[in-house]
């Protein structure tokens, strides 16, 4: 099934004619090893994607067997694909509320609702909006985390 998924997106980049962007989610123990990367890198040539993603579980995952590469291990493939392949940087700060029918909270764990998001991301949101960190964790539906060392709030039912 891997294959026939590659398979239409070959065929979708023969007629998209836009930024065709190509997201890789690096997992230990599962797509990490060098003959994983070489393999990826052969379908990236195929693709011939105008710029990629490379990227590891930064939030906590629904999975416990999607567990990230180490930085360093993930600067080494970055290295290796970018002498192919244009490389993006991912990282992204929520700034302002993207929705005028909501409150600040609510689109707060609207965006918890696909996500985790890291509390790092959400400083000036929460600077702007006089919310202090301590006070998520009791607001209906979201609960503070830590994955990694970095701490995270999350959507809680």
């Amino acid at each position: 099934r891997f294959r026939e998924f590659v398979d239409g997106l070959i065929k979708f980049r023969e007629r998209y004619r836009g930024i065709f962007s190509v997201e890789i989610m690096v997992l230990k123990d599962i797509n990490d090893s060098d003959a994983k990367i070489e393999e990826l890198l052969k379908i990236l040539e195929r693709l011939q994607p105008d710029e990629v993603f490379v990227n590891t579980p930064y939030r906590p995952t629904t999975s416990n067997m999607a567990k990230p590469v180490t930085m360093d291990r993930l600067k080494a493939i970055k290295n290796y694909i970018s002498k192919e392949f244009r490389l993006r940087d991912g990282s992204y700060k929520i700034k302002k509320i993207i929705t005028e029918n909501l409150t600040d909270i609510e689109e707060l764990v609207n965006i918890c609702r696909r996500h985790p998001v890291r509390i790092i991301e959400i400083q000036d949101f929460l600077k702007k909006t006089n919310i202090k960190v301590e006070e998520l964790s009791s607001v209906r539906h979201l609960r503070l985390l830590t994955f990694n060392g970095e701490k995270f709030v999350s959507y809680r039912a």
